[in-house]
């Protein structure tokens, strides 16, 4: 019976250190999206480290809070960079193109090199036969 009451305590004492626990802590969530502070918000704690903001909302045991934080990266910020990421690939495309294209006379079988010459033959005679037409 004895037993019974010391694990009854015990069980008591954990949960209601458990429930102290939880009326403390926080849980944050983020509420909208990355954007730059305003002129006005430049002085604030969250705005001094990178300039820009996140809202958050946050909510304990019986409090909520909304509040903001600093953040590194803006949807602007990210489309910026996606554009500039295409154009150095098109512009490593166009080098690789062009280097290819400069090296292929070069490596030329002889065969190769007269096919080409008569189909650039007979398409000028192609297109001068047009234009008399």
């Amino acid at each position: 019976m004895i037993t019974q009451h010391i694990i009854l305590i015990i069980l008591s004492f954990l949960v209601f250190s458990i429930s102290e626990k939880n009326k403390f802590k926080l849980t944050c969530v983020d509420k909208g999206e990355c954007m730059k502070c305003s002129s006005y918000e430049i002085k604030e704690d969250y705005c001094k480290k990178t300039g820009k903001k996140l809202q958050i909302f946050c909510k304990g045991y019986d409090t909520e809070l909304d509040d903001f934080r600093s953040c590194n990266v803006t949807a602007s910020d990210d489309q910026f960079r996606v554009l500039v990421f295409q154009v150095i690939m098109a512009i490593i495309g166009g080098l690789a193109y062009w280097g290819v294209q400069s090296r292929k006379p070069q490596h030329m079988s002889k065969f190769d090199y007269r096919k080409q010459r008569r189909v650039k033959d007979e398409g000028k005679s192609n297109l001068s036969n047009n234009i008399a037409v």
